[in-house]
């Protein structure tokens, strides 16, 4: 019985669930970002690809 109560009591894995939660929502943002930075970039590109030479406008 002392040794659950000393198992409830311990506050290290604590810790460790908090970093894993902080390492997840900065991995979430991080996909999100790149995912609208990809975005922009394909939508910067795609009229440069379409266009012909030497036209001005498209």
């Amino acid at each position: 019985m002392k040794r659950r109560t000393s198992l409830l009591r311990d506050r290290r894995g604590v810790a460790i669930a908090e970093y894993g939660l902080i390492f997840a929502i900065a991995g979430a943002t991080l996909a999100v970002a790149s995912l609208a930075l990809g975005s922009a970039v394909s939508d910067a590109i795609t009229p440069v690809e379409t266009c012909p030479v030497g036209q001005a406008t498209c």
